[in-house]
């Protein structure tokens, strides 16, 4: 994988998880603000937070879009680095 590739493929990671992040706290606060208190709990296992946003779109609307946007990001970013076997730089030249 090019340089110029890694920093963007970096920078989009960085992207997706602030956003994953930022989208699962606010899921998390507008669960417990709304007295959902069981998906409130449940959501500090993550997987919660993408089913709570989904049932609950009207209230969770604005987390839910920045915790699907950062989920979908972080996963081209697995799929980039998969498809190029997770080889961040090229391998070393074996010639003398």
């Amino acid at each position: 994988m090019s340089s110029e590739v890694l920093v963007i493929v970096i920078i989009l990671g960085a992207i997706g998880a602030s956003l994953f992040f930022i989208g699962w706290l606010f899921s998390l606060l507008t669960a417990l603000g709304n007295k959902s208190y069981i998906f409130g709990i449940a959501i500090l296992a993550v997987i919660p937070a993408h089913i709570y946003c989904a049932l609950h779109w009207g209230k969770a609307s604005h987390a839910g879009k920045m915790l699907y946007t950062g989920t979908l990001l972080l996963l081209i970013t697995v799929g980039v680095f998969a498809y190029h076997d997770f080889a961040m730089f090229p391998p070393p030249d074996n010639a003398h």
